[in-house]
């Protein structure tokens, strides 16, 4: 199991709470879907950076943040990266734990890739 960093996980805790405080939501940079898969990136309101989720049914049943950046064009060409990938689902999808929670991998259930084969 990966160690909780406590330091990081409070503070976006922290971060998350000022979020519902002020009532700030996320700012849409972009947004894919088609059937099951969506692709969103935004701005986060916990942490105020442009950042790329997925939620995928294969892999779990909340979003997995998958990559933070610098600045909106990063995260734009950063989300049509993510839009190509998931055209073809790799195995494991990795969270980039922005809590320090300790997240393992989210790897991709075998049974749904087994009914996509012919």
């Amino acid at each position: 199991m990966t160690e909780i960093n406590s330091a990081k996980a409070t503070a976006g805790f922290l971060g998350f709470l000022q979020q519902l405080a002020t009532g700030k939501q996320a700012e849409k940079l972009g947004r894919y879907e088609d059937g099951i898969l969506i692709v969103d990136t935004c701005i986060a309101g916990d942490t105020g950076k442009p950042e790329t989720g997925i939620l995928h049914p294969d892999y779990h049943d909340h979003f997995i943040i998958v990559e933070d950046y610098s600045c909106v064009a990063d995260a734009l060409a950063g989300h049509e990266k993510w839009v190509k990938l998931m055209l073809d689902p790799p195995d494991e999808l990795v969270d980039i734990d922005t809590w320090g929670l300790g997240l393992e991998p989210y790897r991709r259930k075998a049974g749904d890739a087994e009914k996509e084969a012919p």
